[in-house]
């Protein structure tokens, strides 16, 4: 199959009961279907400082955050470090600069085009920056009516 890079943006709604799961569901669901799901090491910062602000902006129980951080870490991601070293932020900077994304966003979109890999992400900027850079993207379903 392939390897699809996902943001943050991707998990999350999967512990948020305000939020619309689908596109989560999907694109974890491209596991069992063979693809290679992957994220800088970033996520795991930003998956669990918006748990904890779900929990401040009361989106979660005490307990459901805790839930949320222990079953986010049975989801079958493989985290990486990126940048690895100080050599490797000068590229980053300059894809975040060209596209007008932050330093983290163009993390991702740097992984996924040092690997190859489609991107998923429900961040706008992100995806059009993707599709500016050649990146697939995974889509977003459409809605059911």
């Amino acid at each position: 199959m392939g390897t699809i890079v996902v943001d943050n943006s991707v998990p999350l709604p999967l512990f948020l009961s305000d939020e619309d799961d689908t596109y989560a569901r999907v694109v974890i669901g491209r596991s069992i279907a063979g693809d290679d799901l992957l994220a800088p090491a970033l996520c795991l910062l930003e998956f669990g400082n918006a748990v904890l602000k779900a929990g401040r902006q009361q989106r979660l129980t005490e307990a459901e955050a805790a839930f949320a951080q222990r079953k986010f870490a049975s989801l079958p991601i493989e985290f990486r470090f990126l940048p690895e070293t100080p050599a490797d932020l000068p590229p980053v900077h300059a894809l975040a600069q060209r596209r007008s994304l932050s330093f983290y966003d163009a993390a991702y979109l740097s992984l996924a085009l040092g690997a190859g890999a489609r991107l998923a992400s429900l961040d706008d900027a992100l995806v059009g920056a993707a599709r500016a850079e050649g990146v697939d993207v995974v889509a977003v379903p459409a809605a059911q009516d």
